[in-house]
Formats: structure tokens, C-alpha cells, sequence
């Protein structure tokens, strides 16, 4: 079994060499990278012809086309292994990531495959760790949010042929659409628990800085008071107290649900041996995961009149992909938007 690596970067002289060397030190040594510089004006080139042995090619695009997708997308049309994975220009692979990736997929079943990660700073300090809760899935969950970075992906071949190019919108996000894409062909991800792939955390987050499209209109406000009053009265402790309860008992009602429909996959040890092995273990895991955002991300837009429409916001810019966000949100967190809604009203608007 061979896997190929993409690996885009531009200007990425300060990283790459790491990125490089831990695929160097895996324990298991059939695959290849592709490495391809995206206009890069600084020393990445010659570093990498430093380091580079018969498993690495390197592809130079001469001109910076500025999104990530292109290059992936060259490197997949280049690669010949029988499972692709990606390592960003800033990220490291564990020394066992390759070797369990293999035990993996030796079973015909597995099509894709997300392992756990170590968030780092630049200097390889771990900020923060996936928990075993950041790595159950199911399309439903994925739907909602990103939940994974292309360094901690893998696929066989057969479902990129399936699900083709990488998207090349100018939004971003285009590792959550992929994932989306894949779960539309009925495709489930198996997750891993262990920290195999170290992910470079940086203070941008695409998420935050893409422009919203689509929001779930909630209500008006009519005036700019009114939405002050509104803001303080959900920031009042007591609130938000109810809030957080209200979105773990939500939480476990959706879990609940999936499990019982197995629509759910639960995350294993590199061993084989699953995390959870009934619902009583899960609720439990669940029921001590620290639920620390009380309200979804509310959106107040000025109109003419001086009034605000109340929202929560839907951070994707595919229509289709905004409308099922909002039918989950509607079926699952009833509660969580009726709770919105009321505060809303005493605060003196209006429901949508």
C-alpha cells in the first residue's frame, strides 16, 4: 500500500523543513510527496532540494494563485498512491501516523479516515488537544462545522475519483466543503483518537473573517436601544447559566438519537478497539465535556427603518448547504432558539 502526500505551500521556509522531516521519520516508508510551491519568493525552494530524496517531487507554480485548493488539486492529478492524505506547509505528522493509517485501511470497509490532533504554537508548544468528543461523527455533525483540517484526513483513491477537485471558491473553507461533498456520497469517516498529526494553531480563523451570506432570521428589534437591552439580558449570568444546561441537554438528545438510528461514528484507539462501547459510556463522556458557549453566533442587521433583524449566523456560502444547517439547527436546538426568541421579546421585539 502506498500513500501520497500533498503538501502545498507558499513562503513557507520556516516550516516546511519540519513538515518534511516527520515524514522522513515514519516507520513506514511506501509513499510519496508531492510537494508543490505556490509562487514561493522565499528559501522554501532550496530548502526542499535540501532535503529531497526519491519519494519527494516538487512542482513549482510560478505565479502565487493565492488558494490552497489549486495546488491540492495538482497534486492529486500527479500523485499514484492508493490513499491520499495532506500535510500543511506548518503542520508535522507523528512517527506512527503512516504505520496505523496502514493497519487501517488493510480493512476494505474504511474509506476515509481522521485522526486526532495536537494543537501547537510556533515554537511546538501543545496549546490544546482534539478530545474524544471533537472526534465522534456523523454527517449531521459535519454538516454543522468543519470538524477536521486536511493534515488529519485521509482517503483512498476510489473516493477521490469519486468526489473530485477540491473547491476553488474564494471563501475559504474548502477542507468543510470537501468533507461535506464526501459525506453526500454516503461515505462514513473513521476516527481515531490517538494525537497522530501536530497542527500549527495561528491567531486568523477563516470561519470568523469569511463573509456570512445566510443567517436563521430569529426576529426585529426596532431600535438600536432595544437591541443594547437585548444584548445585556443575554449576558446576564442567570441566562447564560440556563443556556449552557439547555444546550447540553440538546446535545445528548441529538447524540441519543443518532445512536439509536446508528447514524453515528464513535472514534477508536490505533488499535482497532472503539472508545465507546454502549450509549451509557458516551453519555457519560458527554455529560462531562465543558459546554462553554451559552448562544449560537447572533447577527444584528441594520435596516433602513433604524430596526435590526436578529439572526444566528450560517458560515457557508453555498445556499443548499445554509438551508440544511438551518433545518438541523430547527430540529435539534428547538429549545436553544425558542429560549432566544423569548429573551427577544421580553426585551421588546418581535418574533420572526
Amino acid at each position: 500500500m502506498k500513500f501520497s502526500i500533498i503538501i502545498p505551500t507558499y513562503n513557507g521556509a520556516s516550516y516546511i523543513r519540519d513538515a518534511i522531516n516527520s515524514l522522513q521519520n515514519q516507520k513506514y516508508n511506501n509513499w510519496e510527496a508531492i510537494i508543490v510551491l505556490d509562487g514561493c519568493t522565499d528559501e522554501t525552494e532550496s530548502i526542499v532540494n535540501s532535503l529531497m530524496d526519491d519519494r519527494i517531487r516538487m512542482i513549482t507554480i510560478r505565479d502565487n494563485v493565492g488558494h490552497p485548493g489549486i495546488p491540492r488539486n495538482l497534486g492529486l492529478k500527479l500523485s499514484d498512491g492508493d490513499v491520499i492524505c495532506y500535510l500543511d506547509q506548518d503542520d508535522t505528522y507523528d512517527s506512527r501516523y503512516l504505520s496505523t493509517l496502514y493497519e487501517l485501511y488493510m480493512q476494505e470497509s474504511i474509506d476515509v479516515v481522521a485522526v486526532g490532533v495536537n494543537n501547537i504554537d510556533i515554537n511546538h508548544n501543545i496549546i490544546n488537544r482534539s478530545c474524544i468528543q471533537d472526534m465522534i461523527w456523523s454527517s449531521e455533525i459535519q454538516i454543522m462545522g468543519p470538524m477536521f483540517q486536511p493534515s488529519q484526513v485521509s482517503y483512498r483513491r476510489r473516493v477521490a475519483d469519486l468526489v473530485g477537485d477540491w473547491t476553488i471558491n474564494k471563501f475559504g473553507l474548502e477542507d468543510w466543503h470537501r468533507w461535506v461533498n464526501i459525506t453526500k456520497l454516503n461515505l462514513s469517516f473513521t476516527t481515531v483518537y490517538e494525537h497522530l498529526v501536530n497542527i500549527v494553531k495561528h491567531d486568523d480563523s477563516r470561519i470568523h473573517s469569511m463573509p456570512v451570506k445566510w443567517y436563521l432570521k430569529l426576529g426585529r428589534i426596532p431600535d438600536s436601544e432595544t437591541a443594547n437591552r437585548f444584548h445585556e439580558n443575554l449576558l446576564k449570568p442567570d441566562i447564560e447559566k440556563k443556556a449552557i444546561e439547555l444546550t447540553k441537554v440538546e446535545t445528548l438528545e441529538w447524540y441519543r438519537d443518532l445512536w439509536g438510528g446508528e447514524k453515528i461514528t464513535i472514534p477508536m484507539h490505533s488499535n482497532g478497539t472503539k472508545v465507546f462501547k454502549s450509549w451509557e459510556d458516551l453519555k457519560e463522556s458527554l455529560e462531562k465535556y465543558d459546554y462553554k458557549y451559552p448562544w449560537p453566533p447572533l447577527r444584528a442587521v441594520p435596516q433602513a427603518d433604524g430596526s435590526y433583524l436578529i439572526g444566528v449566523d450560517i458560515y457557508t456560502p453555498e445556499k443548499n448547504h445554509a438551508q440544511t444547517i438551518e433545518a438541523i439547527l430547527k430540529k435539534r436546538f428547538r429549545g436553544k432558539l425558542q429560549m432566544i426568541t423569548s429573551i427577544l421579546q421580553e426585551s421588546g421585539g418581535v418574533k420572526a
